[in-house]
């Protein structure tokens, strides 16, 4: 929307998606599972589906077979046709050739051309991301990152990632190498990562820092403790959530 200038000129117009478009299906790639739903322009959802990969998990095809079940489900069940695929993967990515340099949990994915392999088998264009930067993109939309210049999204889960906003516009790096920032050491003499380097940000800000901590502070369930239930247990004053 570009505004209307001091000198005159017709006033702004406000512009939006048409809800008659063709919805996305929008997907979520992680080491353990995948999850999918058909979303429309302006963000209403018309179906979800998810499914878990096999614990011994080591060949790409097999991999490929459970995410394009899910998508298949996803894109069958409402009647539309769909405009693409956008795809957000927990791990290191190729921009521009849409294919996953490395997920550390899942490694027989490293270097699979998901986003062509996508595009040949239902047909329509295929956007693959980060899975940090497709929540900043969704924070910019609908969120709190709505009017801003600049922003910045962190991530946490298994692992940890970051996006970033700047002066208007998404910052990817070369080759979507950009935010890639988990493995900064932060803590000299701080834990092993499973990189091999002692004290990287992710061995204090993920879920296995979260859970370690949970259980020498004594909180329920300590095993399947998130952010979100850590912020339910400090809110209803559970001894050590707090600190």
């Amino acid at each position: 929307m570009i505004p209307p200038k001091q000198a005159g000129g017709k006033p702004a117009t406000k512009l939006w998606f048409s809800k008659d478009a063709k919805p996305i299906c929008a997907v979520l790639l992680m080491h353990n599972c995948v999850r999918t739903c058909l979303v429309s322009l302006d963000g209403e959802i018309y179906a979800q589906n998810n499914a878990d990969f096999p614990k011994d998990l080591s060949l790409a095809d097999e991999a490929f077979r459970v995410l394009s079940g899910c998508i298949e489900r996803t894109v069958t069940s409402v009647d539309l046709p769909v405009l693409g695929i956008g795809v957000a993967v927990g791990g290191m990515i190729n921009t521009e050739t849409g294919s996953i340099v490395g997920l550390s949990l899942a490694p027989c994915l490293d270097g699979f051309p998901i986003g062509a392999e996508l595009s040949k088998k239902f047909g329509v264009p295929v956007c693959v991301d980060q899975d940090a930067r497709a929540l900043l993109v969704g924070d910019r939309w609908f969120g709190k990152g709505r009017g801003r210049k600049n922003f910045a999204v962190v991530y946490t889960g298994e692992v940890l990632g970051v996006a970033l906003y700047l002066d208007g516009h998404l910052y990817r790096g070369p080759a979507g190498a950009g935010g890639e920032i988990g493995h900064t050491i932060v803590q000299v003499n701080g834990s092993v990562c499973k990189c091999g380097r002692r004290g990287c940000w992710e061995t204090i800000a993920t879920l296995r820092w979260l859970r370690d901590e949970a259980r020498v502070r004594g909180l329920p369930q300590p095993a399947s403790l998130d952010s979100r239930r850590l912020l339910f247990l400090a809110n209803q004053g559970v001894k050590g959530a707090e600190d």
